[in-house]
């Protein structure tokens, strides 16, 4: 029996974002490149070890997610994601995840963005 292949996907628009200036985090959760709709989605942002923030949304009909942050200071970050969701049960019953992914029903992906470079806000000239 082959074993499903979750994918949880991150990026940032601006690439290189820019200090005062909102920003998206957005990606896609698939199941063997099929979307999962109305998962629960939350990306970490933190600077060094400190979190600096904690947002959460929900996946739409497409398996995609966004949040929109403003960073406040120039330095650099790691952007992490996480999703949960329920598996809707096969008729008959057939396990598609590992065990140690399941929780209650619940499998939780996560994924990091990685270090990011903040620029300065522009200034008029």
């Amino acid at each position: 029996m082959k074993k499903a292949v979750y994918t949880l996907t991150i990026s940032i628009e601006p690439e290189e974002p820019v200090v005062g200036e909102t920003c998206k985090i957005k990606g896609t959760l698939t199941k063997d490149g099929e979307p999962i709709p109305d998962a629960k989605v939350k990306v970490y942002i933190f600077k060094g070890t400190e979190e600096e923030a904690e947002l959460e949304t929900t996946t739409d009909e497409n398996g995609e997610y966004e949040v929109e942050y403003t960073f406040t200071e120039p330095t650099y970050r790691t952007i992490y994601s996480e999703a949960e969701f329920e598996e809707k049960p096969v008729k008959p019953p057939v396990p598609t995840i590992p065990t140690e992914l399941a929780v209650a029903g619940v499998i939780a992906l996560g994924t990091a963005l990685g270090l990011i470079i903040m620029k300065k806000k522009r200034r008029p000239g």
